[in-house]
């Protein structure tokens, strides 16, 4: 009898500690470490360790997409034509998301046959080229940061996005330096990409003249790490889009499976 007690005692203690992880969401933060831990990328991210050099964005290789290349950023449904890419009066500087699934490295190498480059070229065809129809679409390529880095402290996935973004920071500048000619530009992200597009708009167009050309920034799906009124509260000029003729905004939502968690938190753009 005493062992059925404290048998039942047990598994009461532990239905109650389930719940309290699920309540709070510590079990799924848990279960994402041990998985990072278990099946990620070897040893600790170690930036000196990275191997791959930093892209020469003045070479076509290094930009998924760019007006004057044949990609996949170029396409259109059937029965869409678009106009000649290079003659629009107004550009995207898009960057991609996430596409790094595997464990063999916290940074992508880069490698042009691998299956992360083929999954950007992925994200060109079905994200990308939204933007064809109204603007120049350049692309850059960039050490993304492994899935990985999501799953285990917010430390590690800071210093991880951080080398990445980088790169980012380094192609928007050569971007605006020698391909923009003063045009107005829209910024377009997407997941991670959206994460590195939160840092340029604050540390590069939000604190220069840059903001004065921007049409608008389509920053897609950041749930991990999202826009909220106060980081707004830190910029001196960018601000939410609160209707169609606004400029120089930011449009940003999250979306979920029917029937999925919700996070709760104050909106900071309510455009759905």
């Amino acid at each position: 009898m005493k062992k059925r007690k404290i048998f039942g005692y047990s598994i009461v203690g532990l239905v109650a500690i389930g719940i309290g992880l699920w309540v709070t969401g510590l079990g799924g933060r848990l279960v994402m470490s041990g998985l990072s831990a278990i099946a990620g990328p070897p040893g600790d991210f170690d930036p000196v360790n990275v191997a791959t050099p930093a892209p020469d964005y003045s070479q076509i290789e290094y930009w998924a997409a760019h007006p004057t290349t044949n990609d996949p950023a170029d396409l259109s449904p059937e029965g869409v034509s678009v106009p000649v890419q290079g003659d629009l009066p107004i550009d995207v500087f898009f960057v991609h998301p996430t596409e790094l699934l595997t464990s063999g490295s916290w940074i992508s190498t880069m490698d042009p046959d691998s299956g992360t480059e083929e999954n950007v070229e992925w994200v060109m065809a079905n994200q990308a080229s939204a933007f064809n129809g109204c603007c120049n679409v350049y692309a850059p390529r960039y050490r993304q940061a492994n899935i990985f880095a999501y799953l285990g402290s917010e430390e590690e996935r800071d210093a991880v996005l951080g080398f990445a973004y980088q790169d980012v920071e380094r192609a928007f500048e050569y971007y605006i330096d020698n391909y923009n000619n003063g045009k107005p530009f829209v910024l377009a992200s997407h997941s991670q990409g959206t994460h590195h597009s939160i840092h340029l708009l604050r540390d590069v167009i939000d604190s220069s003249d840059l903001h004065e050309r921007l049409v608008a920034a389509y920053l897609i799906g950041s749930v991990n790490i999202p826009l909220s009124p106060e980081w707004f509260a830190q910029m001196d000029h960018i601000e939410p889009c609160n209707n169609e003729s606004d400029l120089g905004c930011v449009i940003h939502w999250d979306t979920v499976p029917e029937g999925g968690a919700v996070v709760e938190r104050p909106c900071a753009i309510c455009l759905y």
